[in-house]
């Protein structure tokens, strides 16, 4: 384990799944051992969104503390959770007997009060945590867009207010920028072109858009997402967004 783990949410299937993984280990994963271990968690008192009331959580919590120090012991890898639809499931990559991991369940599971259940699988690959954990590109724009609106949280943002939110984006050349400006412009963006000029530093041709909206995570990456794969899909560089704090 290392110390760079990332929360995103992300779409799985007709509910909003909830996803914690351990980054940091990205590069070193294929010295995981090769079979995957997951341990799926029921929970027993779940809000509508399938997230689990206080009255679970502490137990919970305590459940994967345990199943995480037996890992341990064993010098297995425990490399991500996902939290989706009233159920939990950890990702551990292991050499212990698909017994041993019954056992410790069981115990778990009388204890706690949840029902546990146990798969283990070849995953000679890490699909387990490359492709069902580890952040796509979209998933990554959120995790940095979730970055920006904690930030202004902290300073007292009103999230939910609606306020102007500015978007910045780079194209090598002007005439190269005039496509995604004629889309922006169809899609209802605001183009400034006191601020759209050659970026001489950088040699590149900067525009800037704005929108109305809030800094609720649904609201604000219904843009960012849509404007991150325009640009792209025009040869540009979609470059981030800024607002100031509204109190």
């Amino acid at each position: 384990m290392s110390d760079h783990w990332e929360f995103f949410p992300c779409a799985m299937g007709d509910h909003t799944a909830f996803i914690f993984v351990d980054v940091g280990i990205h590069d070193s994963i294929g010295n995981a051992p090769a079979r995957v271990c997951k341990v799926r968690l029921k929970y027993r008192h779940t809000f509508p969104s399938g997230l689990p009331t206080e009255e679970d959580f502490e137990p919970a919590k305590a459940i994967e503390d345990r199943l995480e120090a037996f890992a341990s012991e064993a010098k297995d890898w425990y490399v991500g959770r996902v939290t989706v639809d009233g159920h939990r499931q950890f990702h551990y990559f292991t050499t212990q007997a698909k017994e041993a991991w019954d056992g410790e369940v069981a115990k778990l599971s009388s204890e706690y009060g949840f029902e546990l259940s146990v798969q283990i699988a070849d995953d000679p690959d890490h699909d387990a945590y490359l492709k069902d954990l580890y952040p796509t590109e979209d998933d990554w724009r959120v995790i940095s867009d979730m970055r920006v609106i904690e930030g202004a949280k902290e300073r007292g943002d009103a999230i939910t207010q609606a306020r102007q939110i500015d978007h910045w984006i780079y194209f090598d050349t002007e005439p190269a920028a005039q496509p995604f400006i004629a889309w922006a412009k169809e899609e209802g963006y605001t183009f400034q072109p006191e601020y759209s000029e050659p970026d001489e530093e950088n040699e590149r041709y900067c525009v800037r858009i704005c929108h109305h909206g809030t800094l609720e995570l649904h609201d604000l990456t219904h843009h960012t997402l849509s404007l991150t794969h325009k640009v792209e899909e025009l040869g540009g560089e979609y470059d981030g967004w800024e607002t100031p704090i509204v109190r």
